[in-house]
Order: structure tokens, then C-alpha cells, then sequence
């Protein structure tokens, strides 16, 4: 029987200037923003529970993104889904935007993360 979808919101990063890792993403319109505010894959792109905080997620975040990849920066909200056993990362993005916290390295305080989560790399 397979895993029931829930429907989420996702953002896809378009038009960066990004590291040769990356580059084999961005050709093929796979490249998202992680919860970390970091470049990844779809398996690791923030999953959000809301348009809304989707939104609100791109507009705090974007000043960072141009800052870091260039001018040529677009941030694009899709629907996505996400298995029954994954979690939204809505605590961690609402945490880094009333922080304004957006440096991937730094867990912002309010968070409330998953310990398992955060062994496993935060992501």
C-alpha cells in the first residue's frame, strides 16, 4: 500500500549564480531553498504547510539570496506533496523569519527541531 500524500508548499530557486555541485540541479529545474536557507535537492527543499508561509518565507529571505547568488535570484512557491512520516518545517521557517535569522549555520533560538532531526545533519 503506498504512503498517503499530504499536500505542501515548496520553493524553487531559479536564475543563481550557484556552486559546480549545484549546477546539475539548476539545469534540470531541481534546485530549492532548505529550511536552513541552504541550496538543495527536492528530497531536502523546506516543506511548508501553507501558501501563506510559503510567501512569507520568500519575501523575508530573499535580501539573503540575492546577497549570497547573485542578483538573478527568483524564488518560486509550488505545491508539493510529502509522505505521511515526513514532517513540515513550518517551527524552524517561522523561527528564522521572526529572527530574521537566515545564516545556515545558526539555528535560531525559538526553534523547536526535532532532536533527531538535528543529529542527522538539520536537513
Amino acid at each position: 500500500m503506498a504512503p498517503e500524500r499530504i499536500d505542501c508548499w515548496i520553493i524553487q530557486v531559479r536564475g543563481t549564480r550557484i556552486k559546480w555541485q549545484l549546477a546539475y540541479l539548476q539545469q534540470h529545474d531541481e534546485c530549492f531553498l532548505t529550511a536552513h536557507t541552504k541550496l538543495g535537492a527536492l528530497h531536502r527543499a523546506a516543506k511548508l504547510s501553507t501558501e501563506a508561509l510559503a510567501i512569507e518565507f520568500c519575501k523575508a529571505v530573499t535580501k539573503t539570496m540575492l546577497k549570497r547568488h547573485g542578483g538573478q535570484v527568483e524564488l518560486v512557491v509550488e505545491k508539493s506533496f510529502l509522505a505521511k512520516k515526513e514532517k513540515f518545517d513550518d517551527d524552524l521557517v517561522r523561527a528564522r523569519i521572526e529572527e530574521g535569522n537566515f545564516a545556515p549555520n545558526r539555528t535560531p533560538l525559538s526553534a523547536k527541531i526535532d532532536p533527531q532531526r538535528a543529529l542527522a545533519g538539520g536537513e
